[in-house]
């Protein structure tokens, strides 16, 4: 996707989150990246010292896709310092801060078609 598009789906991001917010709905950011060079923009606008939500799916398939999920990772935590994060997927090796509260959540999905596969 190029460049500006990311931007924009940033920009995006936050804004629909804004008017939900300005709408009385509770608001969690979800964060994501795509390389380092999306951390020049990725994390604009986001709360500090707050609760964020990232997302696990897909990081394992390959050593560089969890290692650019994990520089990710440590730079959200450097920029935004949460308190609280909301993981959507399956666990991974990780060693979070002591001082941020994870909370893994299963995807359903993806458990759904496991089962399947393993003839359950």
């Amino acid at each position: 996707m190029p460049k500006s598009m990311m931007i924009w789906n940033t920009y995006r991001s936050r804004l629909i989150g804004q008017l939900m917010q300005k709408a009385g709905i509770i608001v969690i950011p979800t964060v994501s990246w795509a390389d380092e060079k999306t951390f020049d923009f990725c994390f604009d606008g986001l709360p500090q010292e707050s609760t964020l939500a990232i997302s696990t799916i897909g990081v394992r398939r390959k050593q560089s896709d969890y290692e650019l999920w994990q520089s990710g990772v440590d730079e959200m935590i450097e920029r935004c310092k949460p308190r609280r994060l909301m993981i959507y997927g399956d666990e991974v090796d990780y060693q979070f801060p002591k001082n941020i509260v994870v909370r893994y959540y299963e995807n359903k999905n993806i458990s759904r078609l496991k089962r399947i596969s393993n003839g359950r």
